[in-house]
């Protein structure tokens, strides 16, 4: 979803089986080279990274792209989207529930400038919000001064649900 043709944002979310399925085909295909390190310790460090994407209960996770194919428009492109992990810029409405995304800290540094182009975001849903979500229309709703848009999940995003029952 974007307005400028200078990047495109894009909200990636995963079910918990999606990242379970992720983390063991890693496994299989030998992604976790374990020779220079000790496996338990390498197996260790993915799962704890794994953890932290998983939703908590009543939630649903995703990982924000802020994408900018020319180099020379990265700097303007994230000065004008400074503030985006703050407040409700970014949020899902379902039905007409609307819950805002909680952003992982660490990633922008307002006080310097600094806004990355990935961040990974929280919506804790309310129980009205999870028994709608199978059945509601949900939108996607980015408000900041530097991007606005909305787009609907499609029906094979639905199995997101999964991870509400």
């Amino acid at each position: 979803m974007a307005v400028d043709p200078a990047f495109d944002m894009r909200l990636v979310a995963a079910s918990t089986r999606d990242l379970f399925e992720d983390l063991a085909r890693l496994m299989a295909e030998g992604a976790l080279d374990t020779r220079f390190s000790r496996p338990e310790s390498r197996m260790a460090d993915e799962v704890e990274v794994y953890n932290a994407l998983l939703p908590g209960l009543g939630e649903l996770t995703a990982t924000m792209f802020i994408e900018i194919g020319d180099a020379g428009q990265i700097k303007p492109v994230l000065d004008a989207l400074q503030g985006i992990d703050t407040g409700d810029h970014v949020r899902l409405q379902i039905g007409s529930n609307v819950v805002g995304g909680e952003f992982e800290a660490g990633h922008s540094d307002e006080e310097r400038g600094k806004l990355a182009a990935v961040h990974f975001v929280r919506f804790a849903l309310p129980d009205v919000a999870r028994r709608a979500f199978a059945g509601a229309e949900v939108g996607l709703t980015v408000d900041h001064p530097g991007d606005r848009g909305r787009t609907v999940l499609t029906p094979a995003a639905r199995r997101l649900a999964e991870d509400l029952a």
